[in-house]
């Protein structure tokens, strides 16, 4: 939990359905993925890891359709 909690601060961009904003946090993000599996004992497998990655790639998917669909209609 402790670890998840300091992700948080770094997951808050993927919340926000503006490109731009997901794709400055990116960077920031997988920084921390990688400290939190070389440090935590328990996400230093692959299966929590691949975990982890799953939830990350969902919520980009949910702010992308939320932006397409909110944001930008006019792309469809």
């Amino acid at each position: 939990m402790k670890y998840l909690s300091d992700l948080d601060q770094f997951l808050t961009p993927l919340y926000n359905p503006d490109p731009e904003v997901v794709r400055a946090g990116l960077p920031a993000l997988m920084n921390a993925i990688a400290m939190v599996h070389s440090v935590s004992s328990f996400y230093n497998t692959s299966e929590h890891m691949t975990a982890l990655f799953i939830k990350v790639t969902n919520q980009l998917i949910a702010s992308s359709r939320r932006y397409i669909y909110e944001v930008e209609p006019r792309i469809w």
